[in-house]
């Protein structure tokens, strides 16, 4: 069985579509699905279901996906650690976060360089429910998120707890208060992050137990089209504290503070536990325990 088989095996099981994995590997789509039905002859067993098109792989299939997977991560490490050996630290990191974690991976990546300037970064924005196949599936190599129960199955360390603050536009009324109740913010034009994201089911929480359900002007999965739409005037914004305060959103709101019993939440590195972790991935674990605290972000984001 030969490596490159393997890549074309992950390659149709990302694109689910059979001219599109072949491009994906620099092979003709005759070329891949030769090599899929020499794959079959080995393994003695279909491992595609094939119809007109790409209909899905067969539970045979589905397990050698995983194994593929597996092997091309190991084949990875392999050659990050001989890398390594024979010129220090190099590579690329696939890094998964969270829409409002975009200043702290920034801020990583930039402390992270500091100390080994050849590594490059790879900064993939993913929902936070998908983020646990993407590192199983080693589709990335680590990632910053908010710390759920589903996620502490995963090594992890805490970067920062964080609190939810309103953005409030400097023209509105309530923008000269200290504090404001959801009810309050409720209220307003409200910009918001989507809802499949962690943070907006997170501030949805938030007003439900207020008793109010409020609908957004504009939500988006970017986190810069919400503070865009704050910066213009036009609507408020909730968001996570400690990001939002690294991020320049706009110099004409204010941030204030919500009254709320439970409003605090952990923004995480998270990573797959293996018994062979690529060198680049222990680095960075490395680095960010020696170098961030639970309460602060320390040197990353100071």
């Amino acid at each position: 069985m030969l490596l490159r088989h393997m890549e074309y095996v992950v390659a149709l099981a990302q694109e689910r579509h059979f001219g599109r994995a072949a491009a994906l590997c620099g092979v003709t789509q005759p070329g891949l699905s030769s090599a899929l039905k020499t794959l079959e002859a080995e393994l003695g067993t279909p491992i595609v279901q094939r119809h007109q098109r790409f209909d899905g792989f067969t539970p045979e299939g589905e397990r050698l996906v995983e194994w593929c997977r597996r092997i091309l991560a190991d084949k990875r490490a392999m050659l990050d650690e001989m890398a390594t050996m024979r010129s220090g630290l190099s590579g690329r990191l696939r890094i998964g976060v969270a829409p409002s974690a975009s200043a702290t991976v920034t801020r990583v990546a930039k402390y992270f360089r500091d100390l080994y300037p050849t590594v490059l970064f790879d900064v993939i924005h993913v929902r936070h429910e998908r983020l646990p196949t993407e590192l199983q599936d080693f589709q990335i190599d680590a990632a910053i998120t908010f710390l759920d129960e589903e996620n502490r199955r995963f090594g992890h360390h805490i970067v920062s707890r964080q609190c939810l603050s309103a953005i409030i536009p400097d023209s509105f009324d309530i923008a000269e208060r200290a504090s404001l109740a959801w009810a309050d913010i409720a209220q307003l034009p409200l910009s918001l992050l989507s809802r499949q994201t962690y943070e907006r089911r997170v501030i949805d929480a938030g007003f439900q137990a207020a008793g109010v359900n409020p609908e957004p002007v504009l939500q988006s999965e970017m986190l810069s089209e919400v503070l865009l739409s704050v910066a213009a005037g036009d609507a408020a914004t909730v968001l996570p504290m400690s990001n939002i305060k690294d991020v320049p959103f706009a110099p004409s709101a204010k941030m204030i503070e919500i009254d709320s019993e439970e409003n605090s939440h952990d923004l995480a590195l998270i990573w797959l536990n293996l018994s062979n972790i690529v060198p680049l991935v222990s680095a960075l674990i490395e680095t960010v325990k020696q170098n961030v605290s639970v309460d602060a972000v320390a040197d990353l984001i100071d």
